[in-house]
C-alpha cells in the first residue's frame, strides 16, 4: 500500500484513529488540508473499543465519558441529538467520599450508542483511513515526511505528521527527532486486563456497576444495561485492578479469565450463572497515571506533533482536547510560509 500524500499540497498524516486522532483530523480537514489517517487495527475508536462476544457487542475499553469543558460538551450534545450517545446513570454498589468527607459528586456519564466506539465514529471524515496500517518509523527529507509501514511499504510525502498513539508507541516513533518529545519518557501509564462475560441468565445483583475497593478487580459493569444495548442478553465487563494487572501482565489469558471471574463472583456475593461466551483482552497502556501536563507536543519546525490522553489525563475528553489542540497548532503552522513546507 502506497498512500498519495504530497508535501506540496500541505497534506498531513495522522497516526492513530482513536478519539484524539479523529479530533485532530477533523480540525485539519475543516481547515482545508488533505488528511490521511493510518490505523493499525481494523476499526476506529482505539480504547473506545466495542467487540463482539458470542454475538453480543460489549465495551471492553473505556466504559463512559464525561464532559467538563464546553468544547467536548458541545460534541457530546450533538452525539446525543443524533442518537450516537446517551446519558448513563447506573445504580452503583458503593458510596465514595471526597477529600472533605462528603459524598463524591460524579460528573454526568455518557456512553456511545450502540457501543462506546460510536463516540468516535461521528467524528470520522470522508477522508482516507488506512486500516491495518501499523506505522513503524518516520523519516524526513526536503520533500517532506515519509511513513515506514510494518508491511515494508511506505506512505508520503506529507507536509506534517500527527502521532496520536499511546505514549510508549509515540515515544518510539519520535525518538531522536526533536528534544521536545523527550518529555514522553516521563509519562506513566498502567495496564488493564479486561474480561467480558455473557451469561445465560441475569447475575443476582441489583447494581449495574460494582467498584470493589480492593482485590483483583477495580470495575465491573452490566454492559447490557447501558442505553442502546440489547438488554435481552446479560453481559458484564470486568476490569482488573492496575496493580493486579501489572503483576499478572504476562500471564496466560485463561488464567486471567478464571481469576477475574472468581473476583467478580466474590464482589457480587453469589455464584455466577452459566457462561455463554467470554473475551479476555490485555490493554498494555490503559490508563494515564502521570501525564505530560501540556495539551500537545510540537517539534521539527512545527511539522511533527504528538497528542493523546497521556498529555492531559486519564479521560476520554482529555484525548479529544489534546487531539483538537494539536490539529489547531498544525493548521496555524502550515498556513505560515516556510521553504521546507512550501
Amino acid at each position: 500500500m502506497t498512500a498519495t500524500g504530497s508535501a506540496n499540497s500541505k497534506s498531513v498524516a495522522v497516526i492513530g484513529a482513536g478519539i484524539a486522532g479523529m479530533a485532530c483530523a477533523t480540525v485539519l480537514a475543516e481547515a482545508g488540508l488533505a488528511v490521511e489517517v493510518f490505523e493499525k487495527s481494523s476499526d476506529i475508536g482505539g480504547r473506545l473499543s466495542t467487540r463482539p462476544v458470542g454475538g453480543t457487542d460489549v465495551d471492553i475499553g473505556a466504559q463512559y465519558a464525561t464532559a467538563r469543558g464546553s468544547g467536548f460538551q458541545a460534541v457530546v450534545n450533538r452525539l446525543v441529538e443524533t442518537g450516537a450517545a446517551a446519558p448513563w446513570q447506573p445504580p452503583i454498589n458503593d458510596i465514595r467520599l471526597d477529600d472533605d468527607g462528603q459524598i463524591e459528586r460524579r460528573d454526568p456519564w455518557y456512553v456511545g450508542s450502540p457501543g462506546m466506539s460510536a463516540l468516535a465514529r461521528p467524528i470520522t471524515l470522508p477522508e482516507p483511513i488506512h486500516f491495518g496500517s501499523r506505522v513503524s518509523g518516520l523519516s524526513r527529507t526536503s520533500g517532506g515526511w515519509t511513513l515506514a509501514l510494518a508491511t515494508d511499504d511506505t506512505a508520503g510525502p506529507f507536509s506534517a505528521v500527527a502521532v496520536t498513539a499511546p505514549a510508549p508507541q509515540t515515544q518510539a516513533l519520535t525518538a531522536g527527532l526533536d528534544p521536545v518529545f523527550e518529555a514522553i519518557g516521563d509519562v506513566g501509564m498502567s495496564p488493564c486486563w479486561t474480561h467480558a462475560c455473557v451469561f445465560e441468565r441475569p447475575v443476582g445483583v441489583d447494581a449495574d456497576v460494582i467498584r470493589p475497593s480492593r482485590g483483583a478487580i477495580t470495575w465491573s459493569a452490566r454492559n447490557s444495561a447501558k442505553p442502546g444495548r440489547g438488554n435481552d442478553t446479560e453481559a458484564w465487563v470486568i476490569h482488573g485492578d492496575p496493580i493486579w494487572s501489572l503483576d499478572h501482565l504476562e500471564e496466560d489469558a485463561d488464567f486471567v479469565a478464571r481469576a477475574l471471574q472468581d473476583a467478580f463472583a466474590h464482589a457480587v456475593g453469589t455464584d455466577l450463572p452459566a457462561i455463554v461466551a467470554t473475551k479476555t483482552h490485555r490493554w498494555r497502556f490503559a490508563r494515564v497515571e502521570a501525564p505530560v501536563g501540556e495539551t500537545h507536543l510540537l517539534g521539527c519546525d512545527g511539522t511533527l506533533g504528538a497528542a493523546g490522553d497521556w498529555c492531559l489525563g486519564a479521560r476520554v475528553e482529555a484525548a479529544f482536547d489534546s487531539g483538537q489542540a494539536l490539529g489547531q497548532a498544525l493548521v496555524t503552522r502550515l498556513r505560515q510560509p516556510h521553504p521546507e513546507i512550501d
